[in-house]
């Protein structure tokens, strides 16, 4: 299994350093037509997308979360992003199964 990124050029840099097959996503636009394509990609198990880009395609993050198919999607700080409060495992697992951990 492959690990795949869809970052702004800042984040990117420290990812391909790191031997991770990364695709660095210019614009908003980019993002929208690139996401469904990446989730079809063969041999991918997780697929890295930065907090920013991942806010214009929230609702299809959703969809392909809690459809239980693969890669599995993270979502990472950005270099520029902002901190914002996320969801902890245990909430994530209450929300899509209904039992707390």
């Amino acid at each position: 299994m492959r690990i795949y990124a869809l970052l702004d050029r800042d984040t990117a840099l420290g990812f391909k350093l790191a031997g991770v097959e990364v695709y660095e996503v210019k614009n908003r636009e980019d993002i929208k037509n690139l996401f469904p394509s990446s989730l079809l990609l063969k041999d991918v198990g997780i697929l890295l997308i930065s907090e920013e880009l991942a806010e214009v395609v929230r609702e299809e993050i959703n969809i392909h979360l809690y459809s239980g198919k693969f890669p599995i999607v993270v979502e990472i700080r950005s270099f520029r992003g902002k901190e914002r409060k996320r969801k902890n495992i245990d909430e994530l697992i209450k929300d899509s199964i209904g039992i707390s951990v």
